[in-house]
């Protein structure tokens, strides 16, 4: 039950870039897309390790320039792109830009794109070259963080994240890795700035940290109000399960009361063709990110009925040394209780691509049916029409989804009348 975690920026880019793009433009987005993972990941907190990041010495990196041409320089300009800049100076990185804008301006090698109709040129290593000056730009700009005594750093990291600098890409999300590469010094100064602006960027940063010390501020933001609750919150449920421990246990289990939602259209490839029908599902992402750290943190996974369901995890958490052997199906159930596990469970159904990019909904198939069925069948024969009623209300609501919702409802009543449980 885990979904990718891609950064945002980088998730921006993949959902905007359409699977009929001209090659140009998808060989644009890709190399977006690694620049910024090459930064994401380029240096570590006091968090877990990353892998290291190849280190060129600047002698190598002017020769190369110099004297490569073709792919050669471009498989040389890829690999400088993912490189550890961190110990060139100001004075160094002047001297690299001026070979790279020769490169940006003159540079001859020539590929052909794939586009609908004419043959369009390309100039890889013009592309690539300026992938490599926004890494030195931005480069200049955290030389300069760095030297700043912490208090000043973080000041000048956030004011970073609220006014990015003029660079190429988006950059308030490498700035806010700059306090994962600050550490726990960092700690005591983030955590005094609230605004949901600001906390959407420090709360990841805080989990790679890991000082414990930003547990409360990190549960505080699970309560973030305002438009800004569907992107902070999750991330904050997301974090706590860095940390653990008995406080972030229990605010995790409250989280998932929380009724945020976004919408999920599960025809998002459509969505640029004038032959786009949405399918809108709604998508509780503070429970969904909520029952990811408790599964996380406590090993447990009770399904995919009951895993977001507040009254199992409650239950669990309350049972004290009971915890090793509980049991969620043992939890006795009104009938609001199965009104709420069914409805929960079809927006479940119907927002079951949380990423654009994701073509499975596990429960639509064989082994989710089979899951769900042995779990409904736990709510006994009342379940059956709770499902149906839901079914109805979802229909009203979403009519597109009326032929696939109908079919789905017939299999899960199908297999609840043949279970055991339910003939008895």
């Amino acid at each position: 039950m885990t979904t990718l975690s891609v950064p945002s920026p980088v998730l921006r880019i993949i959902v905007q870039t359409p699977w009929y793009c001209s090659f140009t433009l998808l060989y644009r987005h890709i190399t977006i897309i690694f620049t910024m993972l090459g930064l994401l990941i380029a240096a570590k907190g006091d968090g877990e390790e990353l892998p290291p990041k190849p280190i060129l010495a600047f002698d190598a990196i002017l020769s190369n320039l110099s004297e490569k041409s073709g792919e050669e320089l471009h498989e040389f300009l890829r690999l400088f792109e993912r490189s550890n800049m961190d110990e060139f100076t100001d004075e160094q990185i002047a001297l690299i830009e001026k070979n790279l804008s020769t490169i940006q301006e003159t540079d001859a090698y020539v590929t052909w794109g794939m586009d609908k109709g004419p043959p369009r040129t390309m100039f890889p290593n013009r592309l690539a070259s300026e992938d490599c000056i926004f890494r030195l730009e931005y480069q200049k700009i955290v030389n300069e963080i760095r030297k700043l005594p912490m208090k000043q750093r973080v000041e000048r990291i956030v004011e970073g994240i609220l006014d990015p600098p003029k660079l190429k890409y988006w950059s308030a999300h490498l700035l806010a890795n700059e306090l994962v590469i600050a550490g726990s010094g960092a700690v005591e100064h983030a955590t005094e700035y609230k605004h949901p602006e600001l906390t959407q960027f420090i709360v990841p940063a805080l989990a790679e940290i890991g000082d414990p010390r930003a547990v409360d501020y990190i549960i505080e933001a699970l309560h973030t109000p305002g438009k800004a609750a569907s992107v902070v919150r999750p991330k904050a449920a997301t974090a706590l399960a860095r940390f653990g421990g008995d406080k972030a246990l229990a605010a995790l289990v409250e989280a998932m009361k929380d009724d945020t939602t976004i919408e999920i259209d599960k025809n998002q490839w459509q969505v640029w063709t004038p032959s786009h029908k949405p399918r809108l599902g709604l998508y509780y992402v503070v429970r969904h990110a909520a029952s990811e750290s408790l599964t996380e943190i406590t090993g447990k996974d009770w399904g995919w009925l009951l895993n977001e369901d507040y009254k199992t995890w409650k239950a669990w958490l309350d049972g004290g040394d009971k915890r090793v052997t509980f049991d969620p199906r043992s939890v006795t159930r009104d009938d609001y209780d199965r009104t709420q596990l069914a409805r929960f469970l079809y927006h479940r159904y119907m927002s079951g691509r949380p990423n654009a990019w994701q073509s499975r909904n596990v429960l639509a198939e064989e082994e989710g049916i089979k899951s769900l069925i042995r779990d409904l069948a736990s709510l006994g024969k009342e379940i059956e029409p709770v499902l149906k009623q839901e079914c109805r209300a979802r229909i009203r609501e979403r009519p597109e989804w009326k032929a696939e919702l109908q079919d789905w409802t017939q299999k899960l009543i199908l297999g609840l009348r043949s279970h055991p449980k339910m003939s008895n």
